[in-house]
């Protein structure tokens, strides 16, 4: 019996904002994922993803040492070294809770297509003395997509995009770690 219902809350759950999201059409859009490199075939793109995976300069910051940090309280928030075509999206928004150093800190992110934080985890390890950033992914949270109700361009049929926008949330993870 107990299995049942856990199966039937599991599947409620599953479906939950399946109203809001629409099927898209695959795009390559290899340009924005390998700016002014000569891709047009799938394969050309595979090929070209598998490289990148395996090559640490691939995540390196464009504007490395150019960043604007705004402290305000618990708050930290700075440009994105990769700008896309959702304003919201460039400004990159990490909660900090503070622990015992604030020279060392654990830069968490949520799980995709989250709705919140993890306050609970934040605040077990800042009771522990670890300060904690919990950034938020790209397309996520206050970084969202106007009229978006779900992370719908972080993993998407536009090939580029998603790409992009891993690479986006790699670096900014590494930024929000240098301020």
């Amino acid at each position: 019996m107990h299995l049942r219902w856990l199966d039937q809350w599991h599947e409620q759950r599953a479906r939950r904002g399946e109203d809001g999201k629409e099927a898209t059409r695959f795009i390559l859009d290899a340009d924005r994922a390998f700016p002014g490199e000569n891709i047009e075939s799938i394969s050309e793109f595979c090929d070209r993803a598998d490289k990148a995976s395996i090559d640490p300069k691939f995540f390196d910051e464009p504007n490395r040492g150019n960043h604007r940090f705004e402290v305000n309280e618990d708050w930290v928030k700075f440009p994105s070294d990769i700008s896309t075509d959702v304003a919201e999206n460039n400004i990159v928004w990490a909660k900090i809770t503070k622990g015992g150093s604030l020279h060392k800190a654990l830069v968490i992110f949520h799980h995709w297509n989250s709705q919140a934080r993890n306050a609970k985890i934040g605040g077990f390890l800042s009771w522990r003395g670890i300060t904690v950033v919990e950034i938020a992914m790209p397309y996520h949270l206050e970084r969202g997509r106007p009229g978006s109700l779900h992370a719908d361009y972080m993993l998407s049929a536009n090939l580029g995009r998603t790409i992009q926008a891993v690479k986006q949330a790699v670096c900014d993870g590494k930024n929000s770690s240098a301020g």
